[in-house]
């Protein structure tokens, strides 16, 4: 599926197959430079932050004029409300989810990235513990111990994704970890 999203009433950007094409819109337009039968097959991204008014209008017509899928950014529960009433099929809350990131990130020395996959589990880019340093996978068993699966080791922007039971966890690279959030926080003391 194709995206736009619309940033304002002046700036837009199409993604076709995750490629990224920027485009200037017509002032009081509110972004559509498409016909009816692309926007129909769309899937739209209503991000317009500077006025919640630009952007109630904007995902309610981009509804009327068929798009299959609206999502709109909202900064309060009221907005919310409005939005998916006129038009929105989700509503995102980009401060909320950046605060929440940023709180997780830089509240402990070791954790490097972080992307919640829903309430319960969460993927983790964490420092291998110094006492996991030289052992392979298989050795340290945290799939049983703890529920946690090891998805990849990165070192040095380099990520490999080959992980077995026989892969040596080396001291100076971190590991992507995917499990409940509660164990990932008990197993590296997040």
């Amino acid at each position: 599926m194709s995206f736009l999203i619309v940033y304002s009433k002046k700036t837009v950007t199409f993604f076709n197959k995750g490629i990224p094409r920027s485009a200037g819109c017509v002032p009081g337009k509110t972004g559509i430079l498409f016909s009816k039968s692309e926007i129909s097959v769309m899937g739209l991204i209503v991000t317009i932050g500077s006025s919640f008014q630009d952007s109630l209008e904007t995902a309610c017509l981009l509804k009327e004029l068929g798009a299959k899928w609206v999502v709109s950014r909202a900064e309060r529960d009221v907005q919310e409300k409005f939005l998916l009433r006129n038009g929105a099929d989700q509503v995102i809350y980009l401060e909320k989810q950046m605060a929440k990131w940023t709180a997780i990130r830089y509240s402990s020395d070791h954790v490097f990235d972080y992307i919640e996959i829903d309430d319960q589990y969460a993927i983790f880019e964490v420092e291998i513990p110094e006492a996991w340093a030289g052992k392979n996978v298989g050795q340290l068993d945290i799939r049983k111990k703890y529920g946690i699966n090891i998805l990849a080791t990165r070192k040095y922007g380099k990520t490999d994704v080959a992980v077995s039971p026989e892969t040596v966890l080396d001291g100076d690279a971190t590991i992507l970890v995917l499990g409940e959030y509660k164990a990932i926080q008990k197993c590296f003391r997040i």
